[in-house]
């Protein structure tokens, strides 16, 4: 949002982080319809801490290109 649309806005919500089952739950919206095991689904959920909504489908994109350039199958 621009700087003018935000001053004109009434209230600024600080919406922190997601937690560790809200990250589980993003991740598993994001990999919907693909075969990713639920243990690796977890231990990414483990390591993101810090990560939001829109961290953890940017790296979901990564992995898949990084795989596809490694010459590997994609999940």
């Amino acid at each position: 949002i621009d700087v003018a649309m935000h001053r004109r806005l009434p209230r600024q919500f600080y919406l922190g982080p997601p937690d560790l089952s809200m990250r589980y739950a993003i991740l598993k919206k994001v990999l919907d319809g693909e075969e990713c095991p639920d243990d690796l689904v977890k231990r990414v959920s483990d390591v993101t801490e810090r990560y939001c909504g829109s961290d953890l489908l940017e790296l979901c994109k990564v992995a898949v290109v990084n795989r596809v350039r490694e010459g590997e199958d994609t999940p």
